[in-house]
């Protein structure tokens, strides 16, 4: 039987994003919020409930989770496993479409509510800096000035995790290592309620026909599209190499990114997913149909 990644976005989609799980929810953003000096939260409700009979693997883009708290402050939670080097910009742009999404028509702007976006990576994003819990704000360049808590980007990179003391260490380790035999975490799995139930909750994410048959599909499809790109970009310098010249290389990149992205359209990927994977703007990919 293939191994699940308890990292992977589909099965995290499945854990945090399926009502019956909103304690597991509710301990990662207390873990998260408590690591960087913040309140604990009292309630949150899932906004974008994990559905498996309406999950269609060709029109995901993203499997993120959207959760509102009793105060009405919004959360994001997405997990990236693979490297990107636009992730921030792109974590910065689906921080701005939460947050847009909440002004209906002839809603004003003081109804809008502070968002809290949370990507957990399995990689480093950050190469010189050492803590794996980073958080951004709008702060002003030379005073402590925090301009407004509408703002919050936290980047969680699990590579980085060396020590396991705090909740929200307890709660990563557990994420790097469940389906795995280690000592450390059949303890925390044993003396940690949110966790012991978690560990039930991916058994029966990796018994069940249907979620192994998703997972394993969506795996096979990031990995192709993602192998697709590679071999486009390696055309696209192998042509500049040929022509001898920067541009070339630079051009044939592109070309080779177009290629992949009109074969993408074809196959009614949706464009959002054809930009995460290829870094093309969504407006080019929409000039390509």
């Amino acid at each position: 039987m293939e191994y699940i990644k308890p990292w992977s976005d589909i099965f995290i989609k499945f854990l945090f994003g399926t009502i019956e799980n909103n304690d597991i929810l509710l301990s990662f953003i207390n873990a998260v919020l408590q690591s960087k000096g913040y309140d604990r939260i009292v309630q949150v409700e899932v906004k974008n409930p994990f559905n498996v009979k309406e999950f269609q693997l060709d029109k995901e883009s993203i499997l993120d989770v959207k959760a509102e708290d009793e105060n009405g402050r919004l959360y994001n939670i997405e997990v990236q496993a693979v490297e990107q080097g636009y992730f921030v910009n792109r974590s910065l742009y689906y921080w701005s479409t939460v947050y847009a999404s909440q002004l209906k028509e002839a809603q004003v702007y003081s109804t809008l509510t502070p968002v809290i976006s949370i990507n957990l990576l399995n990689f480093n994003l950050f190469e010189t800096i050492e803590t794996f819990h980073t958080l951004f704000l709008l702060q002003e360049k030379d005073l402590n000035l925090i301009l407004t808590d509408h703002l919050s980007i936290h980047y969680i990179e699990l590579k980085k995790l060396h020590e396991v003391h705090s909740t929200l260490e307890k709660f990563l380790y557990w994420i790097k290592y469940e389906g795995k035999e280690d000592a450390m975490l059949a303890t925390l799995i044993k003396d940690n309620e949110v966790l012991n139930k978690a560990h039930k909750q991916y058994e029966k994410f990796s018994s069940d026909d249907t979620m192994r048959d998703l997972y394993l599909r969506r795996e096979m499809y990031v990995r192709d599209t993602l192998s697709a790109i590679e071999y486009a970009e390696k055309q696209g310098e192998l042509k500049g190499k040929i022509e001898g010249k920067i541009e070339g290389k630079i051009e044939g990149k592109i070309e080779g990114k177009i290629e992949v992205a009109r074969k993408l359209l074809n196959q009614n990927v949706s464009i959002e997913l054809i930009a995460d994977v290829t870094g093309l703007s969504v407006e080019k990919i929409q000039s390509l149909k």
